[in-house]
């Protein structure tokens, strides 16, 4: 099952006259800290906008200041930002409709804000935003250096590798791959789907998610993130590499 710690939201909509998130948020990992309502109430405000986005089931959601835009699409959906502690506020959304919760606009550790802020509100994160003056990040072209798989029960949770064989078979999978449907997979419920974590040069901190759909039957398929629907059949690499308990080392008795 996914797990909302390990997944961040995929959509934005409007729910109660605020933004709300279907997938889930992450949890941040951290307090805030003491001077943080001075910063908060010194920063700029910031406007949010939505409207339907190109990409068929989401929401492209604006966040403007004078000349300044930050956008969250279809692009920026995958994108994991689980906070920080000690987080420097840029920003903030001047409150929700009707006194609601307003959220800030924080910088990413390793990422110019130029670039990319986080949007969070008290003690977790809602989503990543790109400058609408910067390129999208696009999987497709990235280097990837890290995988992680962050799923937190099972003997296989937790896993990272920065073997180039298996990071390169994962991007061809997805990539080139012939699309596929599990034998077992029904659409609606996330039973047996989890992230994967892509870690990139471009994009240092901020990995890109995509799925993992391991079949009770045995095989395993991937996605290009969490909500999509078309599945390709991993490669032999990756399918052991996931399902193979993780090799925990016992402390030696004294």
């Amino acid at each position: 099952m996914v797990n909302p710690e390990s997944i961040q939201m995929n959509r934005l909509m409007f729910v109660s006259a605020r933004v709300g998130f279907v997938v889930g948020a992450v949890t941040i990992l951290g307090l805030f800290g003491c001077g943080l309502n001075e910063s908060r109430d010194s920063s700029p405000v910031y406007t949010m906008e939505q409207t339907d986005s190109a990409h068929a089931h989401y929401r492209r959601t604006t966040l403007t200041s004078g000349e300044t835009v930050y956008v969250h699409d279809y692009e920026e959906s995958a994108l994991i930002f689980a906070g920080a502690s000690n987080e420097q506020v840029i920003g903030h959304t001047g409150g929700g409709i009707e006194g609601g919760e307003r959220e800030d606009l924080v910088v990413i550790p390793g990422l110019d804000p130029k670039d990319y802020v986080g949007l969070v509100e008290p003690m977790q994160a809602l989503g990543v935003f790109r400058n609408i003056q910067r390129p999208a990040f696009d999987w497709r072209t990235a280097t990837f250096r890290q995988i992680r798989f962050p799923r937190t029960d099972g003997p296989a949770a937790q896993k990272e590798s920065g073997d180039p064989l298996l990071i390169a078979e994962v991007v061809t999978a997805l990539n080139e791959g012939k699309a596929a449907k599990p034998p077992s997979y029904v659409s609606g419920p996330f039973t047996n789907v989890y992230g994967l974590y892509l870690f990139s040069d471009q994009l240092a901190g901020l990995p890109y998610c995509a799925a993992v759909y391991l079949d009770p039957t045995g095989p395993v398929y991937l996605a290009v993130n969490v909500s999509e629907r078309e599945w390709f059949p991993a490669g032999p690499l990756f399918s052991e590499w996931v399902t193979t308990p993780v090799r925990r080392v016992k402390p030696e008795r004294k």
